[in-house]
């Protein structure tokens, strides 16, 4: 009689190596499945907060094409210009003014002592304008204008 050498597989070693491959592939399925679908949040979060700086570049844009000379009086007709129009000066989807945060604000030493509240919704000579915008995840960026 002849000896032959076995080639391959035979059917239980397939099925058993199928069953093995497909319980692996259930528990990375099962376990890991929504990564892929969350991978992005954090793309999306940073597009939206690439817009919040693209909105404040186009605010201090509107800043530097004021007349000058830049006054406190100028300011205050800035702010009122951008809470009334904000589209005009931001001119981004999705950002919009926070109007609670945007106040003129003092750095004299003596305003916010004890905890005292640094902004107004008044303008004099020595007040510098806060501008805060924020998109609808609650991301925000502020800048300081001043009389120049």
């Amino acid at each position: 009689m002849k000896d032959r050498k076995l080639r391959g597989f035979t059917l239980i070693e397939v099925i058993i190596a199928l069953v093995c491959i497909s319980l692996l592939a259930v528990m990375i399925v099962s376990f890991g499945g929504d990564f892929v679908s969350r991978s992005t949040n954090p793309v999306s979060s940073l597009s939206r907060a690439s817009d919040l700086q693209a909105g404040i570049d186009n605010v201090t844009r509107g800043y530097y094409n004021l007349a000058l000379p830049i006054t406190h009086t100028t300011l205050d007709t800035f702010k009122t210009n951008l809470q009334s129009d904000p589209g005009t000066y931001i001119g981004v989807t999705g950002v919009n003014i926070d109007t609670t945060r945007t106040k003129f604000i003092k750095f004299d030493g003596t305003s916010c002592a004890n905890g005292s509240n640094c902004e107004n919704d008044n303008s004099d000579a020595d007040s510098y304008l806060k501008v805060t915008l924020e998109n609808a995840d609650g991301q925000s960026v502020s800048t300081i204008f001043t009389a120049r």
